[in-house]
C-alpha cells in the first residue's frame, strides 16, 4: 500500500470519495443541496480545493 499527502490535482477524486461516503445517509435523511448545501454528500472539488487553502490536509492511500 502506498499513502501520499493530497494536493490540489486531487480535489476531485477526494471531493467524489466524501460524496460516496455519504450516499446514503444523504439519501436516508431526504438531504437536499437547496436546503442543506453544507452537508458532505453536496462535497465538490471546488470546495476541497477551498479547504486545502484553509489549511485542510488529505492523504490517498493506493494499493500497489
Amino acid at each position: 500500500m502506498h499513502i501520499r499527502i493530497a494536493s490540489e490535482s486531487d480535489a476531485e477524486a477526494i471531493a467524489a470519495i466524501v460524496r460516496e461516503s455519504f450516499a446514503d445517509q444523504a439519501r436516508a435523511l431526504g438531504m437536499d443541496p437547496a436546503v442543506n448545501p453544507g452537508f458532505f454528500w453536496f462535497e465538490d472539488g471546488e470546495r476541497v480545493l477551498r479547504d486545502m487553502a484553509e489549511g485542510a490536509h488529505a492523504a490517498l492511500g493506493f494499493i500497489d
